[in-house]
């Protein structure tokens, strides 16, 4: 069985934000969007965006100065 696998553009627009947004998301210090690299690029597992999203449905993304 495979998992599908996203990348960072495919995650920005399965969850309708921005890619900054994502990356906002996945520095998160407390529960971060669980997220790995090949090379330079970020990749997501869709079961674990879908996990992720369950346990922090109500998160606004956090912004310097903030």
């Amino acid at each position: 069985m495979t998992k599908e696998l996203y990348t960072l553009q495919q995650t920005a627009n399965y969850l309708q934000v921005d890619e900054l947004t994502i990356h906002v998301f996945i520095r998160k210090e407390i529960n971060p969007l669980p997220a790995f690299k090949v090379g330079a690029q970020w990749r997501f597992y869709k079961d674990k965006i879908d996990n992720w999203v369950k346990d922090n449905g109500n998160i606004k993304p956090e912004r310097a100065g903030d």
